[in-house]
């Protein structure tokens, strides 16, 4: 028997023994060595196997985190692995090896390059055995950017709103506060936001707000600023509308006691505002005489003696017309028996009476019920048990109604019983309906003798959430929702709500057929928190809410945003007219050739294109450089519509040009004529005025002298109010259809330009006017007026011809009576110049193909036109009273 002895080093506790036979046994004797001396350890009989066993392969190697420098990886693992091999490699081939314990499986790869790819191996090993490796390649992440320019915008007593510069890659951003009582606060904003109201702070505190982006579920480092709070000098609270119809809107609010007075200011967003002080015990006020289907922006504040304390604002739309009666919310069953069912339901201002209406669900005649205004619960009598219903709820005021509301509401059904057998101890009781309350009894038979029965009381599970929830369209100020009808819900209650405000919720009770639902006069570019709960009887489900706001989805026109940024408007200013462009085009989410286009144009004593039509193809990229603006510190008007609104510029024939102008005082280049420009180009026109601008001259500016084609804001400081208003008309006017602007407008624009641009004698403008009458008669008289070149050289008529074209003559004679020679030679030069083969004609004069289209045209009544010509040029000259003499 052939023995094997190998010394081992005093700090070894294991060793493997290789080289053996398959199936053989060997005794294994470990001996201690003390100074010399052996002392053996009793042997260990063990064998081999009769075959190798092979080793597994790890399964679910996977990238864990990919963040802060380092990839972690984790993996499955392997049994009979005593230890596993980690090999990595980057993409200049640099290799590294560890060896970890079998009870290890994740590991940490530190100091990796940010954004570059690795190559990752892992495979087990027992003993001096490998098994098959398994690959992964990861790639890690980047770095993201930190948010720059934090800063706050504006500070009250429990409010302070921030703004910040945004991350390009980020998806979002999560802002962080934390209160004095030491509890902090977050929440996580869509990554189109860059500016957020803290609010539900403590008067007079300091408070460090952060700001950071997240790409993905990352999250980058913190930017932080310290602000505090403005001390309490005493304000109103809980301002809110308590009804609104179409000239009257109500307020109420919760004054405080050293007020002496109070002020109730209300402006339009034109700029229209009326205020009026009332006594100190007033906490409600009815305004009226206001306009129907109009924003108002509403501000309540305490005044002791002649100092005003903090402003409360609220804005809200008053009704597009009197007689609209809003119809009831909230309408459920309070309580269900066999014949009887117990209806609530939230009732409508100033109404004097209810209607409640039932009948079976499967058929039969209506009951009808009328009580007072006072009243918002009734109870439905005399009802068959087991039964659905549907039950409708009308709010009346005097012989007017609103909207009706209907539910479906089932009666409790009669009390069921089964038998079992006596070995039984087990029984489903089904077709129950969930989150329902049952009264259970059980009860032993002896023959026909029933002993006492034993009672519990039981619930039904309560019933799954609405699930699939929500936005499928978003249009103008209207949103339509969607959702998954839920299995045995008899209703569902749909309630909405500002994303800043926890009062003022709408709702409205929907039929459980129904699984969409469009909700209107929503604000454009607010955030909304949408909530939806399954009814079921009258159990009530688990809600579900989503966070959506409505955009400008349908908008597709060429926009120019005119920016006054002259030396009146201070850099800080400008700053706030920055983010009120940013905020106004961010609900225009679609942006790019085949939607919208965006331009900003900046004036003061010379204009500048800062951004042109189509330069930007994404809403991000848009934004970003609407952020970047200069600040520079008219012919403005002029200079857009001659740089900007210009094919060759970026415009785009077909769709609706608007041009916004930003100003905060009067003209000084007079914008009457430019004015008059824009509007026969069919340019739709919107004015925001800020301060000292002159809403007169702004109302002759806008399109129709429509006053919600203007916002009016007292100061830089307050336009944030009105970006929904100019957003919601822009919005209209850039979602509907472009209307052709008339050919007379057209052909007088191009005149007046002529004026301009060469200053035409009076002989000249007799010239012009024979060139309108032949624009407004005939194609034909246009086409020749642009080949012989009657204008002569001096003059241009928008984009036709300048003429060196020798045809004084023939313009004389036009002028003082065609003669029959002159006839003769105009139709020869007219068909030559069909063909292009006038020689020396400049290339100018030749005819393209829509010239060619007329003429082939009108070929039959050229001469017979030219006959009656100089009668209606001398008919021109007689109203003129212009001599003719050149």
């Amino acid at each position: 028997m052939q023995s094997h002895k190998t010394v081992l080093a005093a700090t070894t506790n294991s060793y493997d023994i290789i080289n053996l036979s398959p199936g053989t046994e060997y005794a294994i004797t470990l001996y201690t060595l003390y100074n010399g001396r052996e002392v053996a350890t009793p042997a260990t009989m063990s064998k081999t196997v009769e075959k190798e066993i092979p080793l597994g392969t790890i399964a679910s190697l996977r990238a864990v985190d990919t963040t802060r420098g380092r990839l972690q990886i984790s993996w499955t693992a392997v049994p009979g692995a005593t230890a596993y091999k980690i090999v990595w490699r980057d993409q200049t081939g640099y290799e590294i090896t560890r060896i970890v314990s079998h009870d290890v499986t994740t590991f940490d790869i530190d100091r990796v390059q940010q954004g570059a790819t690795y190559y990752i191996n892992v495979s087990p090993l027992s003993g001096g055995r490998e098994g098959n490796p398994v690959s992964i390649v990861v790639q890690a992440d980047t770095a993201i950017e930190r948010v720059t320019e934090l800063r706050s915008l504006e500070t009250r007593n429990s409010l302070i709103r921030i703004t910040w510069r945004g991350v390009p890659r980020a998806t979002a951003y999560k802002v962080m506060w934390k209160h004095a009582d030491g509890t902090e606060e977050s929440r996580v904003l869509s990554s189109s936001i860059n500016m957020f109201d803290v609010e539900g702070l403590q008067p007079n505190s300091v408070y460090v707000i952060g700001v950071s982006a997240m790409v993905g579920n990352r999250e980058g480092s913190l930017a932080t600023v310290t602000v505090r709070t403005e001390p309490l000098v005493g304000g109103v609270t809980n301002l809110r509308v308590v009804e609104t119809q179409s000239s009257r809107i109500r307020i109420s609010w919760v004054g405080f006691a050293t007020a002496t007075a109070y002020r109730v200011t209300w402006r339009r967003a034109d700029g229209v505002k009326d205020s009026r002080i009332l006594s100190r015990d007033t906490s409600a006020f009815d305004i009226e005489g206001l306009q129907p289907n109009t924003v108002y922006a509403i501000e309540v504040s305490g005044l002791v003696g002649s100092r005003e304390g903090n402003v409360m604002t609220v804005t809200t739309k008053t009704t597009s017309r009197e007689g609209q009666v809003a119809g009831v919310s909230d309408v459920r069953v309070l309580e269900a028996r066999s014949d009887v069912l117990r209806v609530s339901w939230v009732g409508v201002p100033e109404a004097t009476s209810y209607r409640i209406s039932w009948k079976r669900s499967d058929g039969g005649p209506e009951i009808t019920r009328v009580v007072p205004g006072d009243v918002t619960t009734f109870d439905i009598a005399d009802l068959q048990g087991g039964v659905n219903y549907l039950v409708k709820v009308v709010a009346l005021i005097r012989n007017r109604e609103g909207q009706p509301v209907t539910i479906t509401a089932t009666t409790r059904g009669p009390e069921t019983t089964r038998l079992v057998t006596a070995n039984t101890d087990t029984f489903d009781i089904l077709n129950l309906q969930p989150g329902m309350s049952y009264v259970i009894q059980i009860s032993s038979l002896f023959g026909n003798r029933e002993g006492t029965p034993t009672t519990i009381t039981a619930a039904t599970a309560q019933a799954a959430r609405v699930q699939d929830f929500r936005v499928t369209d978003v249009d103008l100020g209207k949103m339509t929702l969607g959702w998954s009808r839920v299995p045995g819900a008899t209703s569902y209650i749909l309630s909405w709500r500002l994303a800043t405000s926890q009062k003022d919720q709408q709702s409205v009770t929907i039929p459980e057929t129904i699984s969409t639902y469009q909700i209107t006069d929503l604000q454009l570019g607010r955030e909304y928190v949408f909530t939806i709960r399954p009814v079921f009887g009258t159990e009530f489900g688990p809600e579900t809410s989503i966070t959506e706001k409505p955009v400008c989805n349908r908008a597709r026109a060429d926009i120019v945003f005119l920016v006054d940024g002259s030396w009146s408007i201070q850099e800080n200013s400008f700053q706030k007219v920055k983010q009120f462009l940013y905020n106004v085009v961010s609900y225009l989410p679609r942006i790019g050739t085949d939607a919208t286009q965006v331009s900003v144009v900046q004036y003061s004593d010379e204009s500048k294109i800062e951004i042109p039509l189509g330069r930007f193809g994404t809403h991000r990229e848009l934004l970003q450089a609407i952020r970047e603006l200069p600040y520079q510190g008219g012919k403005a008007i002029s200079f857009v519509l001659d740089y900007v609104f210009r094919q060759a510029a970026g415009r785009r024939p077909g769709v609706p040009a608007l041009l916004v102008l930003v100003t905060d005082g009067r003209s000084d280049d007079g914008v009457t004529e430019a004015v008059r420009r824009a509007k026969a180009a069919g340019i739709h026109l919107f004015a925001v005025g800020i301060g000292d601008a002159d809403i007169n001259e702004l109302q002759r500016i806008v399109t129709g002298r429509d006053p919600n084609n203007i916002v009016y804001a007292e100061n830089f400081n307050s336009l944030t109010q009105f970006e929904g208003a100019l957003a919601n008309v822009i919005c209209a006017a850039a979602s509907r259809p472009v209307e052709e602007t008339a050919n007379q407008e057209r052909q007088a624009d191009r005149v007046i330009q002529a004026q301009r641009d060469c200053q035409v004698n009076p002989a000249h403008t007799l010239q012009l006017a024979e060139a309108i009458l032949a624009g407004r008669a005939s194609r034909v008289i246009q086409a020749l007026v642009v080949h012989l070149g009657f204008l002569d050289k001096e003059v241009t008529m928008g984009p036709l011809v300048k003429s060196g074209h020798k045809v004084r003559s023939a313009h004389q004679d036009l002028l003082g009576g065609l003669s029959r020679a002159t006839q003769v030679k105009v139709s020869q030069d007219h068909q030559a110049a069909k063909e292009n083969q006038v020689t020396g004609v400049p290339e100018d004069l030749r005819v393209n193909r829509v010239t060619r289209q007329v003429f082939q045209r009108y070929d039959r009544n050229l001469l017979s036109f030219l006959v009656i010509f100089p009668l209606v040029i001398n008919l021109i000259r007689s109203f003129l009273t212009i001599p003719v003499g050149m």
